[in-house]
């Protein structure tokens, strides 16, 4: 019997999938719901929670289209990490303008608003009016 964080008595690897499962859908929402419940990744794989390998197609919908922890792109991570993580856009980055500069030649656009969700373009289209 293992205990986990929220104090649930697992008896079973079935039964903590089962236990996973329900509470993301009582409690979030899903694109689609194929019924594995990934604990681990790597390259191209993914692992559930019963050990079971499967190979990732949908390479979170063309986010991980590189792997999953690709060892460069952890590398930068954590180095970046060690010197700032993040920092609001209510400040000035002295590497925020040389994104910018760089993305903006690359694709040929006269400004780029970088964001993480749609919600913050939402905000920003917005507010540009």
């Amino acid at each position: 019997m293992t205990t986990i964080s929220c104090a649930i008595e697992v008896h079973s690897l079935t039964y903590l999938l089962t236990y996973l499962l329900n509470r993301q859908s009582n409690c979030g929402e899903r694109i689609q719901d194929d019924g594995v419940s990934v604990r681990d990744t790597a390259g191209v794989f993914v692992w559930d929670v019963e050990g079971n390998r499967y190979y990732d197609f949908l390479s979170a919908y063309s986010a991980v289209n590189q792997g999953h922890c690709h060892p460069r792109i952890v590398k930068a991570l954590q180095d970046q990490a060690g010197v700032l993580s993040l920092t609001s856009r209510a400040f000035y980055s002295d590497l925020l303008g040389e994104y910018e500069e760089f993305i903006t030649r690359l694709f040929g656009f006269h400004k780029v608003l970088p964001m993480n969700t749609g919600q913050l373009s939402t905000h920003a289209a917005y507010f540009s009016f």
